[in-house]
């Protein structure tokens, strides 16, 4: 529930307020694919293994990578915004 009211505004923070309706609707559609093939794959991972087990770890993997390519956007805009007040300061 928490990510939802977050993600308007990190959405804009990102990618700035000019295309921020369009901007959202792209990021808010990962969450219908995920949540469109998510119990698809997990029920076929299921049949195949026979418990859900292999579902979990995939889904922790992919977790995981989630949280390295936002600690990783984390720190890319971080380094963009440093960049960006030094040129103000040059001004």
């Amino acid at each position: 529930g928490g990510v939802m009211g977050i993600f308007p505004a990190l959405t804009a923070d990102m990618f700035g307020p000019k295309n921020n309706g369009v901007n959202y609707g792209i990021m808010f559609s990962g969450f219908a694919i995920a949540g469109f093939f998510g119990p698809i794959t997990a029920a076929k991972v299921k049949m195949a293994s026979g418990g859900y087990t292999q579902a979990f770890i995939i889904a922790a993997a992919l977790s995981i990578i989630g949280i390295i390519l936002t600690q990783f956007l984390r720190y890319r805009s971080k380094k963009a915004m440093e960049a960006k007040m030094i040129a103000e300061a040059r001004m």
